[in-house]
């Protein structure tokens, strides 16, 4: 880098942010124009957008959040039930260097924003892309794609970190291609001590989002404190689950036993949330109202994982041990399998 840029503010080193004051009284108004001109996306704190780093030329994906609203406390999204805190992420992500995981390139202070300057990923998101090809998903791009995700988690767990909001959401493609998976959003996300295992609930805090959330996190007055190792294990199984149903279990028409249809229900409020501690899957699957469903299209080495990932806390395997299953070592481009559940 040049000495102009070595002596300027980092932000002049990006495309869009050069020379652009937003620090007057429209300052929510003008940012939301820049960002929509950006093709970016606005939330509660702050804004996400996209440009070129100047000095390298790189494309980059920037989070701008608002300290103002960071120092009162405010949620990153309106249904986010615990406090998102970008410099504490800022703070993991620099520890952190995994081909599965976000590389946040630098961070800094822009005004009345701290920025977050992360490695742009072009691919969409998982849920995006799921929901969007549906059965033309291969299984086996399926199985790769998950084990890449249970890569990143182990590697995070080793290191003594937890995620605390896995989802498809969460998971990023690195381009169109969708071959190459990469976990973000580390806002919520802790580093624990060495011989720490379980955290304390604090004030009815659920980290993470509710449509992935185990029931040991969900259930806040039930359990006073949870192995959060052990959640993401269950958030990881529920992501798989939503990849081999192309579609989110927890946001679909369920049809009971009678035949009745309840819709836009958590199915912790319905009877067969407890299939999943039964190790009743198959049964779990039949009841979707999903007019695409057909559970006989799930191998049964992918069953019998999800019934040790979305069990009880206590008896969930590691990401490690996930790593070793016979689903994630199968081979099914042989089969040229398609998952159109």
């Amino acid at each position: 880098m040049n000495e102009r840029l070595e002596n300027s503010n980092p932000a002049d080193d990006y495309e869009d942010l050069r020379g652009v004051d937003l620090t007057d009284d429209r300052l929510g108004e003008k940012l939301k124009s820049f960002a929509q001109d950006l093709d970016g996306s606005e939330t509660r704190m702050g804004y996400l957008i996209k440009t070129r780093k100047l000095s390298t030329q790189q494309l980059v994906a920037i989070k701008l959040c608002n300290r103002r609203a960071m120092e009162e406390g405010v949620t990153l999204f309106e249904n986010s039930p615990v406090q998102e805190d970008p410099r504490a992420e800022a703070f993991i992500l620099r520890q952190l260097q995994h081909p599965h995981v976000v590389r946040l390139v630098e961070c800094f202070d822009f005004q009345d924003y701290f920025c977050e300057v992360f490695e742009c990923l072009r691919g969409g998101d998982l849920f995006g892309v799921i929901q969007l090809r549906g059965s033309e998903v291969p299984l086996e791009q399926i199985r790769r794609l998950f084990c890449q995700l249970m890569q990143a988690v182990a590697y995070l767990h080793a290191r003594c970190c937890v995620h605390l909001d896995v989802s498809p959401e969460n998971c990023m493609l690195v381009d169109e291609r969708a071959e190459q998976l990469v976990l973000i959003d580390f806002g919520v996300a802790k580093v624990l001590n060495p011989n720490q295992q379980f955290v304390e609930r604090q004030a009815h805090q659920r980290p993470g989002k509710v449509n992935y959330m185990s029931p040991e996190v969900f259930y806040s007055t039930r359990y006073p404190r949870y192995n959060p190792y052990a959640a993401d294990i269950y958030s990881s199984g529920i992501t798989l689950l939503m990849m081999l149903l192309v579609g989110n279990p927890y946001d679909v028409e369920v049809r009971t036993a009678r035949g009745e249809v309840v819709e836009h229900m958590q199915l912790h409020q319905l009877p067969a949330f407890s299939l999943l501690f039964q190790g009743r899957l198959k049964e779990l699957l039949a009841i979707f109202g999903n007019e695409c469903a057909n559970p006989e299209r799930v191998p049964d080495s992918a069953v019998a994982l999800l019934n040790r990932m979305l069990g009880p806390e206590q008896y969930r395997p590691t990401a490690a041990q996930v790593l070793e299953s016979e689903f994630c070592c199968a081979n099914f481009s042989a089969t040229r399998q398609i998952c159109s559940l």
